[in-house]
């Protein structure tokens, strides 16, 4: 039960209560978290609180709910006492119900809403301040009412519309438009008020201010005092001056204009030692360190103090004398006889008091009020033959069940299912709902925007399924309705729904056509701080050395939990080692779980929208993104205004949530089915693909599924392998357990699937609810069924504690568990057996899955890997367009062509579509829109012309086609360097390009740098181009070709290195397409390397301890200086290399950076010997560190520690021998030491020769031979292939089991 608001006995003396307070949500400038700020109000005794934060109401709505559970066991009483005064027999037993109804009323804790608004002179006028004015003032704006808060709403929302320079601005104008239940303060220095006192010393405008305010908001106008005398070394008393000053003259001005005083403080922490916190929040505002000097600083002052505390500092000595000896300096300046001459000190407590009380008035003065309302539908219009939306929906259900199952296909089942769901959609009066979501997304397939097949709980509804709102048949599939929509409980229904991605703005602006602009609007969604962001910033603020953040971090990493709470809770090593941390790292902890939870940032949700009924600026604050418009493939992002709350707040307020989700997948299967109608002029209809396609499946049993939506990750594509699919159930099952907690099972579900493990129930019962997933737990329907089955609970009971577990409410999980194990016991259900039940749900919550969002999902995969089996080009083309600015992404799925043998090439003027294509054979063919840095409408149009006047001829044809515009020099540069000129160019060979010419001096105003005397030859190119378009300007009887004939290109004079061409291309299409610079070493790679870079941290991640060789190009090097916990400096090298899998990070220290400096140069070409350890200490992961580096070029003889070579006596000749002997000579001087396998496959043995003492020479051109001449080898330890393209783990046993195979 929640405590009483109040507590009894701990009232503030003067009823003071907070009406100036900045909470998290004034982002990084409040360090006042919500609940603790409650929590502090009450513990000094304050009847209410409020909160401001700066230009923005973020947090009001989580403010006003947390109030309203506060209070609602009051509300409760005086419900009761009211009710009880109704019925009352006679007068005085009823006056004496409501006397105590209303003093039950008085000890409501009262949580006042406003905001400290920023206010312009015209907030119209996108103009910084002029002579000496500020371009905006603060002002303190406070609902009184529930007429207020919505005042306070379309205020906040429309600063944030038309009035947003810098700060979301307001301005007098609109005040006197819109100022119902309101209350207003004069704010703190930064007021219109005490800026006209201390800024302009003219006492004059302050009243002139006043006056203007008092006419609109009469005695809800106050004049606000502060007062925070310096405490810090740093503080030079500037800020306590000014007040001073400003109060003085308040007081006066008070006198003058009938005006009410409050006192206040300008709150931004909580207690006095949370200083630091809010200081290492500002630092990180501002990107500063705590020890600069030269840094954002408050006074310290600005804590939540009590009035008590406040009094004792505002009826201080030298408070009052400076207060009183400004009143007394305002008076000698501005005469007026008619209010009190000196300022006594008797007086001036007197006025604190009443200053200090009247916050306490105000308090009591505001209305409790909430903002909870019943679901809100969105007016949606009926055609008049149906006279209600039930009505219709019935209709539109009874149609639909005729088209999802024709004849005798709908059953007796299906009638009564759909009865049942209707009928539960009529009671919970939600048929708009339905209505609304199935009419948006029949207009995305009129406005052709692929929808997906269903997404979430949704999907186990029939009527859902009739509507075309989701493509799965919910009863073929035992999808529960219920999962979906809770008899037992009236809550609104939560249908999210997949677009495909670059067309999803289409619905949205269908939506807000349909329904009004003011009625839709997307919602908030706010970074915070968390555990390891924490760590980092108070690390990084305070410039503590990083080591001391790796036990803490590393201790994060280790545990899949969210808070420092739960970390220590559910994992007491954890907590354990926390306790015993260094001095130094204790610290840093503590300062990190002080930051842990704050707000960093808010954004716009990705998906998340509200359809009201009215304007939604009445019912919330609205905010526009932050920055410029950005694009998201090829879309502007919607720009509109969106809500301040998060989507969890907006259902109390009866607010209509729904997620337009843009998935990717769905413009990759669009993609895909444009490139087969092109190719093939074949059609794929993707709700015809059928479910148990061979070849799909075969796909997904090979593991063969990189570039396929949710089963793409190495683990999950083992898994398939193991589990040898056979049917799109066992897709649906993995999409579910390839999850946290779940994951564990999946073992067990493997081996029991392919019959290595015996199938089992928990209850001969369960095989009802199991059998399809062979005995394992693996949905949340299936924990529904369950617990009804076993504990006998009710549906309601069963959807509460699927709900506790789908959404990781583990704080709830022990009272589901009395529950479960309660129930288990009155059903008979053996105690042991429960627990072992609970124990493996316990595991599964960690991320319960629900079924209907899996077979949703591993639909949309099978069409994926549909389209993989059986038109593979046209799916990986598909791919590349969507992902192809995604460069981790990118290498993936070029690497998995290249598996594949498709090969992808370079894009080309005079081949390339606009986008990623498959030729006839297969190819893929390069976009010239995907190409970075150049225009991509120019580019269209460059593919237009070609497809209408045919192939550009050479590279003179093509410049005079370009438009004008297009042919710029950072579009003619993009496309030389990407390659997409090679075709037009000799040998294809871009330094052409690049051969410095001439600069002629009509052209030297044209650069931007006229004293150049030479430019690229490609500039020419420019030149021609606009004397063609001068040309064509101008009539002429000659042809433009004889009076500027074209150039041959320039000779190769000037150098221009191949190795910068290739990076350009990477650069600008993100992969090397024409060649890899490491094409020339190749060979040398693939002889001695025994890793690839991409598997590498997988290796340190399993723990596969040893040595291992690495090469590839250096892209990337960077040096720091670095301090140690012991405070010694030193210097660190991060490097980053490439080869043709992927890349990876390795790190230096001071001896190794002495030691391979002419090595560590970006653009060379180098191996590594490295190694994989244990560290000292047990449990932390364990580390690579580099052991050796060499160039390429001495790579084979530096690296090389054992040659092993495969003899097969059968087809070993006298000529092997002397070539043997001839090759191998020996040398002294090396460390590669030579190993015979002699093996005689007649007889099924073999001889292992090793000499430790024989050291051979290697190098290229001994392997070179020895595999010419068919010599199996293996150079430390992995086999070389003869084609020297791949390199292949191998260990004796299975080379000499293969070639007794071989024989048999």
């Amino acid at each position: 039960m929640m405590p009483n608001a109040r507590i009894v006995g701990m009232e503030d003396k003067f009823g003071f209560t907070h009406l100036h307070v900045h909470s998290e949500y004034s982002m990084l400038d409040g360090a006042c978290h919500l609940e603790d700020l409650f929590s502090r109000a009450r513990e000094l005794g304050m009847p209410g609180i409020a909160v401001t934060d700066h230009g923005n109401m973020f947090g009001i709505c989580q403010f006003l709910n947390r109030a309203g559970k506060l209070n609602s066991d009051i509300q409760k009483r005086v419900k009761a006492l009211e009710q009880s005064a109704q019925t009352a027999e006679n007068g005085e037993e009823r006056e004496n119900l409501l006397r105590q109804a209303e003093s039950a009323r008085g000890e409501l804790f009262k949580a006042i809403a406003g905001c400290e608004a920023y206010v312009a002179k015209d907030r119209h006028t996108m103009t910084r301040s002029e002579n000496g004015e500020r371009s905006y003032y603060h002002l303190l704006l406070l609902a009184k009412n529930s007429s207020g808060y919505s005042t306070l709403c379309r205020l906040v929302s429309q600063s944030f519309e038309d009035g947003f320079y810098h700060k979301p601005r307001i301005d007098y104008a609109l005040l006197q438009k819109d100022h119902e239940g309101l209350i207003v303060s004069s704010a703190c220095l930064a007021g219109e008020v005490p800026d006209a006192i201390v800024r302009h010393r003219d006492l004059a405008q302050a009243r002139s201010i006043i006056e203007r305010y008092k006419s609109l908001f009469k005695d809800d106008y106050y004049l606000e005092m502060m007062l925070h005398p310096a405490i810090e070394p740093y503080d030079n008393g500037f800020v306590e001056r000014r007040q001073l000053t400003v109060n003085g003259n308040l007081i006066r001005l008070s006198f003058e204009t009938d005006t009410k005083l409050i006192i206040t403080n300008d709150v931004h922490f909580l207690r006095r030692e949370d200083k630091e916190l809010h200081d290492t929040i500002l630092c990180i505002s501002t990107g500063k360190y705590l020890d600069e000097e030269n840094r954002l600083r408050y006074t310290h002052q600005e804590y939540l103090k009590s009035g008590e505390e406040l009094y004792d500092m505002f009826t201080g000595e030298s408070a009052y004398n400076a207060i009183a000896h400004a009143y007394s300096e305002s008076l000698k300046h501005d005469p007026n006889p008619a209010i009190p001459q000196q300022l006594t000190r008797e007086m001036y407590i007197a006025i604190v008091e009443k200053a200090l009380r009247q916050t306490g008035d105000i308090a009591r003065s505001v209305e409790c009020y909430s903002l909870n309302r019943a679901p809100q539908m969105p007016r949606f219009d009926v055609p008049q033959e149906f006279g209600d939306d039930m009505a219709y929906l019935r209709h539109l259900v009874t149609e639909g069940a005729k088209l999802r199952w024709p004849g005798a296909a709908f059953t007796k089942a299906h009638e009564q299912r759909l009865e049942f769901e209707l009928n539960t959609i009529e009671r919970m009066r939600f048929p708009g709902y339905f209505l609304v979501v199935w009419d948006f997304i029949r207009a995305a397939r009129e406005r052709d925007v692929l929808v997906g097949p269903g997404r979430g709980s949704a999907a186990g509804s029939a009527v859902s399924y009739c509507l075309r709102i989701t493509d799965l048949d919910p009863i073929k599939y035992g999808l529960l309705f219920e999962r979906f929509l809770n008899p037992d409980r009236v809550s609104l229904p939560d249908i999210d729904v997949d677009f495909e991605d670059s067309k999803r703005e289409r619905v949205l602006d269908y939506v807000k056509q349909k329904y009004g602009e003011e009625c839709v609007a997307g919602i908030s969604t706010f970074q915070r701080m968390m555990m390891k962001d924490s760590v980092n910033e108070a690390c990084k603020r305070f410039r503590q050395d990083e080591t001391l953040k790796k036990p803490i971090i590393d201790a994060i990493e280790s545990a899949r939990e969210s808070t420092f709470a739960k970390l220590t809770k559910e994992h007491p090593e954890i907590g354990e080692t926390f306790a015993h941390l260094q001095p130094e790292s204790a610290l840093l902890l503590k300062r990190a779980r002080a930051l842990e939870g704050y707000v960093r940032s808010s954004g716009r949700h990705a998906c998340g929208y509200i359809i009201g009924v009215e304007p939604l600026k009445n019912l919330v604050p609205m905010v526009r993104p932050a920055g410029k418009t950005k694009k998201k493939n090829g879309v502007l992002e919607d720009d509109s205004l969106f809500v301040q709350y998060e989507g969890k707040d907006l259902e109390n307020l009866g607010l209509i949530k729904m997620d337009f989700l843009g998935l990717t997948t769905l413009s990759v299967l669009r993609i895909a089915q444009k490139l087969v109608a092109q190719r093939f002029g074949v059609s794929v209809a993707l709700e015809e693909i059928p479910l148990d396609d061979k070849e799909t499946l075969a796909l997904f049993a090979r593991g063969e599924t990189v570039g396929l939506f949710q089963f793409e990750s190495p683990a999950m594509r083992r898994f398939l392998r193991q589990l040898q699919v056979s049917r799109f159930e066992d897709l649906v099952a993995m999409n579910a357990l390839y999850r946290p907690g779940p994951m564990d099972s999946i073992p067990t579900f493997i081996a029991r699937k392919t019959g290595k493990e015996p199938i089992s129930y928990i209850v001969p019962e369960a095989k009802a609810v199991l059998e399809e997933t062979y005995g394992v737990t693996v949905y949340q329907e299936q924990v529904m069924m369950l617990s009804r089955m076993l504990a006998g609970f009710t549906p309601g009971q069963s959807d509460k504690l699927r709900k506790v577990m789908a959404k990781k409410q583990s704080d709830d999980l022990p009272e589901q568990e009395k529950l479960f194990k309660e129930g288990c016991s009155k059903h008979n259900f053996p105690k042991e057996k429960a627990d072992e039940v609970w124990q493996e749900w316990t595991n599964f919550a960690k991320y319960a899955f629900n079924k209907s969002h899996s077979v949703c999902y591993a639909y949309v995969a099978f069409q994926t890997g549909f389209f993989k089996a059986h038109y593979p080009s046209e799916l990986m083309a598909a791919n590349l367009e969507v992902y192809h600015g995604d460069p981790s992404q990118l290498r993936v799925l070029m690497a998995e062509c290249k598996r594949m043998g498709i090969r992808v090439l370079q894009p080309d003027v005079n081949e390339s579509e606009e986008h990623f294509s498959v030729q006839q054979n297969g190819d893929i063919r390069y976009g010239l829109c995907a190409i970075k840095s150049v225009g991509s409408d120019a580019m269209a149009r460059v593919v237009a012309e070609r497809k209408a006047g045919g192939p550009y001829k050479n590279i003179y044809d093509l410049v005079k086609r370009m438009e004008s515009g297009d042919c710029n020099k950072k579009n003619l540069e993009g496309i030389i360097k990407s390659g997409a000129l090679d075709s037009l160019t000799p040998d294809g060979n871009r330094a052409y390009y690049f051969q410095e010419v001439d600069r002629k001096p009509e052209n030297s105003s044209r650069t931007d740098d006229p004293t150049q005397k030479t430019k690229f030859w490609y500039e020419t190119l420019l030149d021609y181009k606009r004397s063609f378009d001068n040309f064509k300007k101008n009539r002429s009887f000659f042809r433009f070709e004889d009076l500027n004939p074209e150039q041959r290109f320039p000779e190769l004079k000037t150098e221009v290195s191949r190795l910068d061409l290739l990076i350009e291309e990477r650069e600008l299409i993100g992969q090397y397409l024409s060649e890899h610079p490491l094409s020339p070493y190749m060979k040398e790679l693939n002889y001695i390397c025994s890793a690839e870079l991409a598997s590498l941290q997988q290796k340190v991640d399993d723990r596969e301890y040893g040595e291992y060789v690495v090469g590839g190009l250096v892209r990337s090097v960077k040096s720091q200086e670095r301090r140690s916990k012991r405070g010694v400096t030193y210097n660190e090298v991060t490097m980053v290399m490439d080869d043709l899998s992927g890349s990876h990070t390795f790190r230096f220290l001071d001896k190794q950076i002495e030691k391979y400096r002419d090595l560590l140069v970006q653009n060379t070409v180098i191996c590594m010997r490295v190694k994989i350890v244990q560290t000292e200490r047990g449990g932390m992961p364990p580390s690579l560190n580099v052991d050796f580096v060499t160039p390429i070029q001495k790579a084979i003889d530096a690296l090389c520690s054992n040659v092993e070579i495969r003899v097969d006596t059968a087809q070993f000749t006298n000529e092997h021998l002397a070539l043997l002997r001839n090759t191998l000579a020996r040398d002294p001087q090396s460390r590669t030491s030579l190993t015979f396998d002699i093996v005689d496959k007649k007889y099924g043995r073999s001889v292992r020769c090793v000499s430790d003492s024989f050291k051979i020479g290697i190098s290229e051109s001994v392997i070179d031979k020895l595999l010419e001449n068919g010599f199996a080898i293996r150079i430390n330890g992995r086999t070389i292939e003869q084609n020297n393209q791949e390199i292949v783990p191998e260990n004796e046993e299975t080379m000499i089991e293969e070639l007794i195979a071989e024989e048999e």
